[in-house]
């Protein structure tokens, strides 16, 4: 398989996907919260009840909603993390390191990658490329990874 038409796929897609939230104004789209008229007033207070977010229970009412205007989402520990990143999956060390570095200058704030990819050591050399050049700070750049299952029986 080649990756370089795999990889403008993906990036096509999802700057495809970030379109749609633009197209929106930025929102994602809600439930009406105005009862139907042919409703029991008992079935329009259910119907209001269901729609407000603060009678959800505690654990899912603080639950951090995505944010299209910025493009992120809040994680539990309080960082801002984009929602748009680019991942690593099948790429040689060479188009992962560069595919991190180019993505870092164009903006890109999210990485993800697998110890299963087998390319974390080259992302790691693209990120090291982009802080000597002055372009992002570490601290402004998210690298996810993944640990399979098969590695993780092995570790003690």
């Amino acid at each position: 398989m080649k990756t370089k038409p795999f990889v403008g796929l993906l990036l096509v897609l999802c700057l495809l996907l970030a379109g749609c939230a633009e197209k929106n104004g930025g929102e994602a789209p809600s439930a009406p919260t105005e009862p139907a008229q042919n409703t029991s007033a008992t079935e329009q207070q259910t119907e209001q009840t269901a729609a407000d977010p603060t009678d959800a229970p505690a654990e899912i009412a603080e639950y951090p909603a995505f944010d299209f205007g910025s493009k992120t989402v809040t994680l539990n520990s309080g960082y801002e993390m984009p929602i748009l990143g680019l991942g690593m999956f099948s790429l040689s060390d060479s188009q992962a390191e560069n595919s991190t570095y180019w993505a870092l200058k164009a903006g890109f704030r999210l990485i993800d990658a697998a110890r299963i990819y087998g390319n974390e050591a080259a992302v790691g050399r693209g990120l090291r490329r982009a802080i000597d050049e002055g372009i992002v700070t570490r601290e402004e750049v998210f690298i996810t990874t993944k640990i399979s299952s098969s590695f993780s029986k092995n570790v003690s």
